[in-house]
């Protein structure tokens, strides 16, 4: 799902610290390509009459949200391209791009009027993955869009993330092996949904406090500053023993199913 922010961008709240560490590229684990989301925030006429149809001709899903805040109320397929149609390039866009493309590891492509070439730099900087200026063709805009789609979703399998792990969108529920799917809340499906992305990797503490500022439940507020500690605590009884790791003072890693089953089994021998 891929997300265009309209013309007016409302203040999005925060600034979250970008993780150039977490923008690692996606992992090849099959040969089965993963459905490619365009989620679009406003309307697609800033970028192009015809756009939204080439988008659909492509085989992309492209779902319209009428804000960025509604967007972040749902649980984002693995593959999800955000796109940002926006009139001027502010501090708000800016902080957008930071939390789309730092905190939740999303591929970003701005679409803004070509006066504003000066900015282009200031919008990399941020993190998006390409500039789009208009007025612009549909060939163009498909083309670039393309581009980043090869670059940062090939080879994607549909669903599986890593390993024996299964993480759904649709249903918000994460299988293990053969392990009946367990329901997630949507704090604990997005932070999930970023270990699995990073798997094997450190992830610090306060980016999964970004996250969970930005998806946080009322459960989760009322836990005041444990909240990451709790919600880390029930994702490691859904996805098993051994899986989410603690690293002391540090943050949190999600290891391959396929590492944490030769050490449920190694501790079971000794």
């Amino acid at each position: 799902m891929s997300i265009v922010l309209g013309m007016s961008l409302c203040p999005v709240g925060r600034a979250v610290r970008y993780h150039a560490s977490l923008e690692s590229s996606f992992v090849n684990v099959l040969q089965q390509q993963e459905e490619i989301y365009i989620s679009l925030v406003g309307d697609p006429r800033a970028i192009n009459t015809g756009f939204a149809s080439a988008v659909a001709a492509e085989g992309w899903h492209i779902t319209e949200f009428p804000s960025l805040a509604a967007l972040l109320a749902q649980p984002l397929p693995y593959c999800t391209i955000v796109l940002l149609p926006v009139q001027t390039i502010t501090a708000y866009v800016e902080i957008a791009i930071r939390q789309l493309a730092g905190t939740l590891a999303l591929p970003v492509v701005i679409f803004c009027p070509a006066a504003h070439t000066l900015e282009l730099q200031s919008v990399i900087n941020a993190g998006a993955e390409d500039c789009i200026f208009t007025p612009t063709t549909i060939e163009e805009a498909i083309a670039r869009l393309g581009a980043v789609i090869r670059v940062r979703c090939s080879g994607i399998p549909r669903g599986v993330l890593a390993s024996d792990y299964l993480l759904e969108s649709t249903t918000c529920m994460v299988s293990v092996g053969d392990d009946a799917p367990v329901r997630l809340t949507l704090s604990e499906y997005q932070v999930l949904r970023l270990l699995l992305r990073v798997r094997n990797q450190l992830v610090p503490h306060a980016h999964l406090r970004a996250i969970l500022k930005l998806y946080q439940s009322s459960e989760d507020k009322d836990e005041g500053e444990d909240a990451l500690i709790t919600l880390i605590g029930r994702l490691q009884r859904k996805v098993g023993p051994g899986r989410l790791v603690a690293v002391r003072g540090a943050g949190y890693l999600l290891r391959d199913f396929a590492d944490a089953k030769t050490t449920e089994i190694s501790s079971q021998v000794s």
